[in-house]
């Protein structure tokens, strides 16, 4: 049953010939089995499998303020119920309220669960109308269950704007219910997650999906992984056609399913679930944990932050090329570059956090450059008021006398405190743009 879900909603798709009067019969509960109760289990073993997929339909933006972000998420489920096995010649839809479905609840970053209702062509208004299962002659159920979850996801601001982020999202299942992860039989297979790679616009792109299937039995679980990686499908936003893009529009990835022993999660939420479910005597608790991949786009932070302070700090090197004796100029550049930076690393639009982001860093960095050219702009004034040769000097001047060469001797100090003056300025310009350049590489070496 696992490796036919597919299958089997490609031929209730093309097998729907349930009419009006049927439908009638199941909701009022004229062909239910006799002595069937929808509270009964079906189980025979101790573990019931559970075949699912899941539908990543829409993911809202990511909230940084308020640590929110709503998915809307489409879980296609398949079980056989003996009971009903015989009832029905084609796939017949039935109303869910009649029949047993899997115990299952969300996880705890799950504030609040709104069911996105798809009427099928037999419905008209109502809960009790509203298409959301399907029974087979074989007696297996498939039951397409949509909700919109809002979820609590908390950013990690500490690479900001470089920033990676992950959520995740659980669906936990009990009484010996289980969620096998199957992965496709080839590349253009559905694995156990899709979604439109390219419908998603916000200030983060999403890059990756990973599921995460376990049974958790008191110490010890068993977990199912599928790793995606969808580096080139940002790059599609938007598109229409060609074999990438159809690609990125339903995308699924590869999925590889590993078995082995992980430690239990230590999370005060998820230890209260487990321990609420061990105090009503539930043995065991399946989870399926799908978890979101997003990377912040960066187009608007170059063109905002980066380009701009670069920018400023380059031209705060300006002042090594202006004549040394031109204080009042170096000296309104070099104050006038400060005051940008600071304007702009003072920005309140940014997320504020008590860590120290890379965006701090990025302007620190930066701040520290600009300084050192105000620091060498007060060390050239320096060498050229003669301050210099009054107090490194340690060589003896002999006694002044009156000469008529006071003139061109006084010139030709002047000359040489300008000369050693732009050598500095010189030396300064090399080794700030060196300084820099090696503060850049490290930055994004670290960072990105």
């Amino acid at each position: 049953m696992s490796e036919n879900l597919s299958a089997f909603k490609s031929e209730l798709v093309s097998e729907d010939h349930a009419t009006q009067e049927e439908w009638d019969e199941w909701r009022t509960g004229a062909r239910m089995p006799e002595g069937y109760d929808n509270n009964v289990s079906p189980q025979t073993e101790e573990k019931f499998e559970v075949t699912s997929t899941v539908t990543i339909l829409h993911v809202g933006p990511l909230s940084e303020e308020n640590a929110n972000l709503s998915v809307t998420v489409e879980y296609n489920m398949a079980w056989a119920d003996p009971r009903l096995r015989g009832l029905t010649t084609h796939w017949t839809p039935v109303p869910a309220s009649r029949m047993w479905a899997p115990p299952m609840a969300f996880g705890a970053a799950v504030r609040r669960a709104a069911d996105v209702t798809k009427k099928g062509k037999l419905g008209r208004g109502g809960s009790d109308n509203d298409i959301s299962m399907w029974l087979h002659p074989s007696g297996i159920l498939l039951h397409e269950l949509t909700r919109t979850l809002y979820l609590t996801c908390v950013p990690s601001m500490a690479r900001y704007p470089l920033d990676q982020q992950e959520c995740s999202f659980k669906l936990h299942g009990y009484s010996g219910l289980y969620f096998p992860l199957l992965p496709g039989k080839n590349a253009s297979s559905p694995g156990p997650v899709t979604t439109d790679m390219t419908a998603i616009v916000s200030q983060f792109e999403l890059t990756g999906l990973r599921v995460h299937s376990s049974i958790q039995q008191m110490d010890k679980s068993e977990p199912g992984k599928c790793a995606y990686n969808a580096d080139h499908c940002p790059d599609m936003r938007g598109c229409s056609q060609g074999n990438k893009c159809a690609v990125c529009k339903a995308y699924f990835g590869n999925c590889l399913y590993k078995t082995n022993e992980c430690k239990k999660s230590n999370t005060s939420g998820e230890l209260l679930f487990f321990y609420l479910l061990y105090f009503f005597c539930l043995s065991e608790i399946s989870t399926l944990d799908v978890r979101l991949q997003f990377s912040r786009r960066l187009q608007s932070h170059v063109l905002q932050t980066f380009l701009p302070t670069a920018s400023v700090v380059c031209t705060s090197w300006l002042g090594t090329w202006l004549h040394p004796r031109e204080v009042n100029g170096r000296v309104g550049l070099g104050i006038s570059t400060l005051l940008s930076l600071i304007i702009k690393s003072s920005n309140t639009r940014k997320p504020q956090t008590s860590l120290v982001r890379a965006y701090d860093v990025w302007m620190i960095g930066c701040l520290v450059v600009v300084m050192l050219t105000l620091l060498e702009t007060v060390l050239v004034n320096y060498i050229c008021s003669g301050g210099k040769l009054t107090l490194w000097s340690t060589r003896l001047e002999p006694a002044p006398r009156p000469s008529t060469a006071w003139a061109g001797e006084e010139e030709g100090d002047l000359h040489s405190a300008e000369r050693e003056a732009s050598r500095l300025d010189f030396f300064a310009s090399i080794v700030f743009s060196v300084i820099f350049v090696a503060f850049l590489i490290g930055y994004f070496t670290y960072y990105a």
